[in-house]
């Protein structure tokens, strides 16, 4: 089953707050341990800081480069040399997916909205009325929802004649 979009949007704000805590979470523990190792003392150009940081990323993830949690195909790394997703990465991850579903269904919507707003106009051009004026079109839109609200014998007429347009329709 769908989520609703709403649901979607909810979520979706909510994993942003937990990445952004757990992020800022990572940052003071990395710092700090910055700093005991004597890095607050030493003055180091920051390219040269993020240089350094990228190597000793990928000498924990086993010199393989950016870890994206999947296996290259082929390579069968046993359970106990994976290195395990980290909080920060599993947030990451939820938030691309539950990004890409709300992206679906936006799109899926406005291919609905889009396809119901052709079919109503095809029915403008079944009545014959393509030429007309938007204003008149709406007006006599506005009159017959007026005259069917308040009759009940008016709808079953209308619907009659829509119904008989229908049948001789060569589709």
């Amino acid at each position: 089953m769908k989520k609703p979009s709403s649901k979607i949007r909810e979520e979706i704000a909510r994993l942003q707050e937990q990445l952004k805590a757990a992020e800022i979470r990572e940052a003071e523990r990395i710092g700090r341990v910055a700093l005991r190792a004597g890095l607050g003392e030493i003055e180091i150009d920051e390219a040269e800081l993020q240089a350094a940081f990228e190597q000793v990323a990928q000498r924990f993830r086993g010199g393989k480069g950016i870890a994206t949690g999947r296996r290259m195909p082929g390579t069968a790394v046993p359970v106990a040399h994976r290195p395990r997703r980290t909080r920060l990465a599993r947030l990451r991850a939820a938030l691309a997916r539950l990004e890409r579903m709300a992206k679906v269904m936006t799109s899926d919507a406005r291919k609905k909205d889009a396809r119901e707003k052709i079919e109503l106009g095809g029915l403008i051009v079944k009545a014959g009325l393509r030429y007309e004026k938007r204003a008149l079109l709406l007006g006599m839109l506005i009159d017959a929802t007026a005259r069917i609200r308040g009759d009940d014998s008016e709808r079953v007429r209308l619907t009659a004649i829509g119904a008989e347009a229908f049948g001789h329709d060569p589709e």
